[in-house]
């Protein structure tokens, strides 16, 4: 099985929707981030979202499925993608961010930032940082999966690490693939370089976070380190 095996079912979901919808929930995120950039990211009590602290990232809306989590792929243990727990009451695993440049204690709007799960078990991956897996077919088919930290890690592409928070209303965020470099380590830092990710399911049910033209809207849970302990799975 390959990712190619849903790339069908994907265009099928996608023309039953309407365009214009998407349309106007770009725009507005594209809106939202340029008009509040650099305005803190908030939790789902109206906090401000820290660097030392744990959250989940859950779905808004009549969303099928519950928080991120990790998963297998085509019946493997290992490697890990990020994927949409198939159950609303669960959320997950938590997740912290890193600034790659502001020094400030806080999370903001349209920032670069590095994501990290919080998982015990290192067995398939010694790092649980997200990066971008890049697919054979166009981008909308590129995964999110975890692997080692981008700071310690020179045979990859550091860029593939990179994502942002951008605003949509309320305390209500899109998740975007932000990669800020080229190839030489110029600055690449344009309005159109972000892709939104999104939520696909592939031929087994499992909903799977890649870039997508629909965004996952999404907003930020807390949890203390009690709750951590109890919900850190091993995979």
């Amino acid at each position: 099985k390959t990712f190619k095996s849903y790339t069908k079912k994907k265009i099928k979901l996608k023309k039953s929707m309407n365009p214009m919808l998407y349309f106007l929930l770009a725009l507005t995120a594209v809106i939202a981030a340029t008009t509040n950039a650099g305005a803190p990211i908030r939790d789902t009590d109206g906090d401000t979202i820290e660097f030392d602290s744990y959250y989940y990232v859950l779905p808004v809306g009549k969303s099928q499925g519950g928080g991120l989590t990790l998963s297998g792929r085509d019946g493997r243990r290992c490697p890990l993608d990020v994927v949409q727990t198939s159950s609303k009451r669960d959320k997950g695993l938590p997740v912290k961010f890193s600034s790659l440049r502001s020094r400030a204690g806080v999370v903001t709007e349209s920032e670069d930032l590095q994501i990290v799960v919080d998982v015990r078990d290192r067995t398939c991956a010694r790092s649980t940082y997200w990066w971008i897996k890049e697919s054979e077919e166009s981008w909308e088919d590129w995964t999110v999966t975890v692997g080692p930290n981008p700071n310690e890690s020179r045979k990859q592409d550091s860029s593939k690490s990179v994502f942002q928070i951008h605003a949509f209303r309320y305390n209500y965020y899109f998740l975007a693939y932000c990669p800020s470099y080229d190839d030489e380590g110029n600055s690449k830092v344009t309005s159109d370089r972000c892709r939104y990710l999104g939520i696909l399911e592939d031929e087994d049910g499992v909903r799977r976070l890649t870039l997508d033209a629909q965004p996952f809207m999404v907003r930020f849970d807390r949890t203390d380190g009690r709750e951590r302990s109890s919900k850190a799975m091993s995979v």
